[in-house]
């Protein structure tokens, strides 16, 4: 008999087989005289066919517990008993506490435990983060579960410490614009020596501002992500177009052989135009790669600010987030009024006077803004990463 079904027959009355409990009457475990344990139920019945309806005779060893005036809940309760049984409902109600949590490749906040499991709670002793399923199962204990958290949003944010003082938190950031030290974060030490007279701030003021910035620059990425796909639909005529031209491409190099084979004089001229309608599918595929690199740009760059917003790692975001190429790739991306360009006749080909007859899609769109124009509406110029 294993260890489990041990404690099990250990918790159930040996006379009826009924589990113990500590809250139903009828199977609260009561200990006779001689020492065995019997369900309160069974302890009625056994008293109940004695000959003085006032005694209990043990039906393992036949030991008569009398002197409890005939009251069956004058016999005293089995606590050893039923502080097993409280310990094994509490050890089931956590077992279903914790759940398996979903698996990620790439979460945000890694949990401490599994680094594939997405954090939910950040512990405050421990100083990590956490998943729900891993913090219950850590801290599980009695030592550690005391131990109090905060939902990852709530998670302080992380301070870097002193360069010339690595055991000194740094506790200020030197915003003057004419500082010649190697990094504008000092302990209170460096800022009375080498930042004597300089402009500081809190690093906590400093990183309330990074946040607000670094959340209106999300918002910004949202909103030119919609602009992109919904503003007049650029992508999707892309790939409209060049399905046209694919699917016209037989009847093109039919087209082609009927020119040769019947206006041999005009050859050139009606070919060169059929030619060029046919390869401005490549003007249509470069459009369709600039908006889909640009679309990845933002995807990446949203998480990355994301990731860097829900670690609190703000004061470190110049070395996760590129921020020139993310201004770079938001200015290739830009609204494209394309129109599919109809098949041309034969007859339009053949009575073509133009030497180089012209095909390719019509391209009014606006000239590309200054490449500072999205950093100056953000303000962008106001970060300082070190």
């Amino acid at each position: 008999m294993n260890q489990s079904a041990q404690k099990k027959e250990a918790l159930e009355c040996k006379i009826c087989i009924n589990p113990f409990s500590d809250t139903i009457e009828s199977n609260i475990p009561r200990i006779l005289g001689c020492g065995h344990t019997i369900c309160h139920s069974c302890a009625e019945s056994l008293q109940k066919v004695s000959l003085d309806k006032f005694s209990i005779r043990c039906p393992f060893d036949r030991q008569i517990t009398a002197n409890f005036y005939g009251n069956v809940e004058k016999l005293l309760r089995n606590y050893a008993i039923i502080d097993l049984i409280q310990a094994r409902n509490e050890e089931a109600d956590r077992a279903e506490e914790i759940k398996a949590p979903e698996i990620c490749e790439d979460p945000i906040v890694p949990c401490y435990e599994n680094p594939k499991h997405e954090s939910t709670k950040y512990c405050q002793a421990c100083e990590v983060d956490f998943c729900e399923s891993c913090f219950l199962s850590v801290h599980s204990s009695k030592i550690l579960s005391n131990h109090q958290s905060v939902p990852i949003s709530e998670k302080p944010i992380r301070r870097q410490n002193c360069p010339n003082h690595p055991d000194s938190i740094a506790d200020h950031f030197c915003d003057d614009v004419n500082c010649k030290t190697t990094s504008p974060f000092c302990c209170e030490t460096c800022r009375q020596d080498l930042h004597k007279d300089h402009a500081m701030i809190l690093t906590e003021v400093k990183a309330d501002k990074l946040e607000r910035e670094l959340t209106d620059l999300l918002k910004a990425l949202d909103s030119f992500a919609i602009q992109a796909i919904q503003r007049g639909g650029t992508l999707d005529k892309t790939k409209i177009c060049i399905q046209n031209i694919e699917n016209l491409e037989a009847e093109c190099q039919n087209m082609l052989t009927a020119i040769e084979e019947h206006f041999e004089r005009k050859k050139m001229e009606a070919s060169q135009k059929l030619i060029n309608f046919r390869d401005s599918k490549f003007i249509y595929m470069e459009n369709k790669e600039a908006i889909e690199n640009g679309l990845e740009l933002i995807k990446k760059s949203k998480m990355d600010i994301v990731k860097v917003l829900k670690r609190k790692e703000i004061l470190f975001a110049d070395e996760t987030i590129d921020f020139e190429k993310i201004y770079y790739g938001l200015n290739r991306v830009k609204h494209v009024d394309l129109v599919p360009l109809p098949m041309p006749t034969l007859e339009e080909i053949i009575n073509s006077n133009s030497s180089t007859p012209s095909s390719a899609p019509p391209n009014d769109s606006p000239a590309p803004p200054p490449t500072r124009t999205l950093r100056d509406l953000f303000s962008f110029s106001k970060f300082r990463f070190f």
